[in-house]
């Protein structure tokens, strides 16, 4: 689907195989309550202002690089993306599930992202989770999302001024891809970085050399504080091959089987 020159305009209740929506040079659109199968990309929109994305669906994404995103800002003004699951199995070839390219909120209404659950990225080694200020831009807020084995990266500031991070769930076990999970560094080298902020998020990731790398920050201007080691998840399903599950008195006791 292709929305070009359009205002005020909402998609909603629709289903996407094979093709996602483009929208280009348009104002207040909104994608709602939609879902993505098997697409190229999901939602990219370019030149566009105040662009929303929430409450959709999106399973495999298998688009070729550059164009492999749920949802890219390419040089937009202002929008949201929240509430949105993604979930990437074997196969998929995403690049950054979410990213913003150039764009930007302004101090008065930042573009928000938020209550995203991300699973699933590679075998891309650039690609991850929630791509911020690539190529620079300004007043983003990241809050409350959640990822797991996104990719090569979790979360990141890549550039730009006035990107908040924070009240994420990141978590990364080791793979071929695996690099950190959030980080802030500056690719823009035309643009330099100011106010940007990381804090109270919680992360566990394994680099693909089986290294603990939870946060990296190469932004000396950068304020980063209360981000929380979470440690690895139980794998239930073998918890249970170790065990008994027995019921006294109504309770469900667990009793460890020595091996």
């Amino acid at each position: 689907m292709e929305i070009l020159k359009e205002t005020d305009l909402i998609i909603e209740n629709k289903t996407f195989k094979s093709a996602g929506i483009y929208i280009s040079r348009s104002t207040n659109i909104t994608i709602r309550n939609c879902t993505f199968t098997n697409c190229p990309y999901g939602i990219y929109a370019y030149q566009s202002t105040n662009i929303v994305v929430e409450n959709c669906r999106c399973y495999d994404i298998l688009g070729t690089y550059p164009r492999r995103q749920f949802v890219q800002f390419n040089e937009v003004q202002g929008g949201e993306v929240s509430n949105n699951i993604v979930l990437n199995n074997a196969g998929a070839t995403p690049e950054d599930i979410i990213s913003m390219f150039n764009s930007s909120g302004t101090k008065e209404k930042s573009i928000l992202i938020y209550n995203n659950t991300l699973t699933g990225g590679g075998p891309s080694t650039s690609g991850g989770g929630i791509m911020l200020g690539d190529h620079g831009g300004n007043y983003i807020q990241c809050y409350n999302n959640k990822l797991t084995n996104p990719g090569q990266y979790g979360i990141a500031i890549a550039g730009g001024s006035n990107m908040k991070v924070f009240g994420n769930t990141v978590y990364g076990e080791r793979t071929a891809v695996s690099n950190v999970g959030i980080y802030v560094h500056n690719y823009n080298p035309k643009e330099s970085m100011a106010n940007n902020a990381v804090y109270k998020n919680e992360i566990y990731w394994i680099n693909k050399n089986n290294i603990r790398n939870d946060l990296w920050i190469n932004d000396p201007g950068a304020t980063y504080y209360s981000n929380v080691k979470l440690e690895k998840r139980v794998d239930d399903s073998k918890e249970e091959e170790a065990s008994q599950i027995v019921y006294i008195g109504g309770l469900k006791i667990r009793l460890s089987i020595e091996k």
